[in-house]
C-alpha cells in the first residue's frame, strides 16, 4: 500500500512537471532554485560539521561565508522568481537573474578553493545542463558565456597573482588537502551533487517518457475513433440508399 501511495505522489509530480515546458521562464527559474535549496542547506550543515575537524589548515569560517552568500543568492533569485510568477508575467529577466545569481557563487567557490583543482568545478556543466533543460538552449548559451567570461577572469587575475589561488588554504602546500576533514567533505559534496543532478535529470526522463505515453494513448483514440466514425459513415450510407426510392416520381 505504502508503495503504491509514493508511486502515485511521485507520478503525480511527474504529471505536473510533464507540462513545465509551458510555464512561463518565471516559474521555472523559481522550480530550478526550491530544488537547489535543500542541497545547498544540506550540504552547507555538512560540512560545517566536518570541516571543525580540519584544524589549522582551512579557514572554515571563510569556507561557510560562501556558502551563506550562495544561499542568500538562492533565496533572492527563487523569492523574485515567485513573485514574478505569481503575477503571471513570463518575466524573462528572472533567466539573467538566474544565471548572474547563481553563477557567481559558483565562481566564488571555486575561487577560494582552487579553480581548477576543486572539486566544485562539477558545478559548471552540470548547472549548465540544467539550466539548459528547465529554461531553453537560449538560457544555456547565456549561461555558458557568463561562466566562462567568470572563469577565465578569474584564472587570468590567479595566475598574475592579483588574486590568491585557493585561499580557503591556510597551509598552501598539496598536504593540506589531504586531511581527513577536507577529504570527507568533498567526497560528499560530489555524491550529494551526482545523487541530485541524477535525480533531477531522472525525473525530466520521467516526465518525458510520461509525455509520450500520453501522446501515443491520444494517437490510438483518435485511431479508434476514427475507425467508429467510418463504420457509422458505412451504416449511414446503406441506410440512406436503402430508403431512397428507386425512381422519381413526376408531377404536371
Amino acid at each position: 500500500m505504502g508503495e503504491k501511495l509514493s508511486d502515485s505522489v511521485y507520478w503525480r509530480m511527474v504529471d505536473r512537471y510533464v507540462d513545465v515546458t509551458q510555464w512561463t521562464t518565471a516559474r521555472k527559474v523559481a522550480l530550478m532554485m526550491m530544488l537547489a535549496l535543500p542541497f545547498h542547506v544540506g550540504f552547507g550543515i555538512f560540512s560545517h560539521v566536518v570541516l571543525r575537524e580540519a584544524g589549522g589548515t582551512i579557514r572554515r569560517e571563510a569556507f561557510d561565508a560562501v556558502q551563506a552568500i550562495w544561499l542568500l543568492a538562492i533565496g533572492v533569485v527563487m523569492g523574485l522568481a515567485w513573485w514574478a510568477g505569481r503575477k503571471g508575467r513570463d518575466a524573462p529577466w528572472t533567466a539573467i537573474l538566474l544565471i548572474v545569481g547563481y553563477g557567481t557563487p559558483i565562481a566564488l567557490m571555486l575561487h577560494v578553493t582552487g579553480t581548477w583543482g576543486s572539486p566544485f568545478i562539477a558545478f559548471y556543466p552540470l548547472a549548465l545542463m540544467l539550466v539548459t533543460l528547465f529554461v531553453g538552449p537560449r538560457a544555456g548559451v547565456m549561461a555558458f558565456a557568463y561562466g566562462t567570461l567568470l572563469l577565465s577572469v578569474l584564472t587570468a587575475l590567479e595566475m598574475t597573482a592579483v588574486l590568491p589561488y585557493a585561499s580557503v588554504f591556510i597551509d598552501r602546500s598539496l598536504e593540506a588537502q589531504a586531511t581527513p576533514a577536507w577529504v570527507t567533505s568533498q567526497a560528499g559534496f560530489i555524491l550529494i551533487v551526482f545523487v541530485y543532478y541524477v535525480a533531477v535529470l531522472g525525473f525530466a526522463a520521467a516526465a518525458r517518457e510520461r509525455a509520450q505515453q500520453r501522446l501515443e494513448a491520444a494517437h490510438a483514440e483518435l485511431t479508434e475513433a476514427r475507425v467508429h466514425l467510418e463504420r457509422a459513415n458505412y451504416l449511414v450510407s446503406r441506410y440512406v440508399a436503402a430508403q431512397c426510392p428507386s425512381h422519381v416520381w413526376l408531377v404536371g
